[in-house]
């Protein structure tokens, strides 16, 4: 009875992963990925290793559960990281003036972009969003360097002295898709935006395209900007970002 008893112990506390080719396979699952491979060890200490196609069921003891896992295989770097649903990201973005046409005393503008959608399945993202910021300047003025004067051609009229710097809110309001290349928690991005600006200063079509890396919820990235302006000259920048997802 007792060598019986501890003949049938060991049998119980096995797992089991049944074969689509007939083959059992009785021993203890040490590694089980959902959906892609599973690998158990048997008592005599040989280990296999099976893709799911080659399973048809497996059976788990109440030690173990399909979620475990001892090997680094199972890492937060590799997996089902970007699941469908609702997401969204907020980003500290500087924009530096790099295009000849815009007015010299243009330096560029600070923003706070917000963009919320839909994670459509494990690497592409819709969504839309809103980018309230300042500008460091502004006004279109012309230098008689000679005489120290500027005209402003929105007042009419020559100012002696050199003018101060101006600031205007803009807020571009846009449409966003994102590709993530990679379904981990570390991953590289190409991140495209259209859209319109709505306030006086800056009205005009907004364009944004960029490239980045995601590691874990922060994400940078850098890219190039177009905003066209309906009453001034339009203006190019290249833009950094930082965010955070949720």
């Amino acid at each position: 009875m007792l060598s019986l008893c501890a003949m049938l112990t060991p049998a119980q506390a096995q797992d089991v992963v049944y074969l689509r080719n007939g083959s059992v396979i009785k021993g203890t699952i040490v590694e089980h990925i959902p959906n892609q491979m599973v690998r158990i060890e048997t008592s005599e200490g040989n280990v296999h290793e099976f893709t799911i196609d080659e399973v048809e069921r497996m059976v788990f003891t109440p030690q173990v559960t399909p979620y475990q896992a001892v090997s680094a295989s199972i890492s937060p770097s590799s997996g089902d990281y970007l699941k469908k649903g609702f997401r969204a990201f907020v980003e500290f973005a500087a924009d530096i003036q790099t295009d000849a046409e815009t007015p010299d005393y243009y330096n560029g503008f600070i923003s706070l972009p917000l963009t919320v959608g839909y994670q459509a399945n494990k690497f592409f993202f819709v969504g839309a969003g809103i980018a309230p910021g300042i500008t460091s300047n502004g006004r279109n003025r012309y230098y008689d360097y000679y005489d120290d004067y500027y005209y402003d051609y929105r007042d009419d009229y020559y100012y002696h002295g050199r003018h101060a710097l101006d600031s205007h809110f803009v807020m571009p309001i846009y449409g966003a898709v994102r590709f993530d290349f990679v379904n981990a928690r570390v991953s590289p991005f190409l991140d495209l935006r259209a859209g319109y600006s709505v306030t006086d200063y800056s009205r005009g079509a907004y364009a944004s395209a960029a490239v980045g890396c995601r590691i874990y919820h922060f994400n940078i990235s850098i890219g190039y900007t177009f905003q066209d302006r309906k009453d001034y000259d339009k203006f190019n920048h290249v833009a950094l970002r930082l965010g955070y997802g949720f």
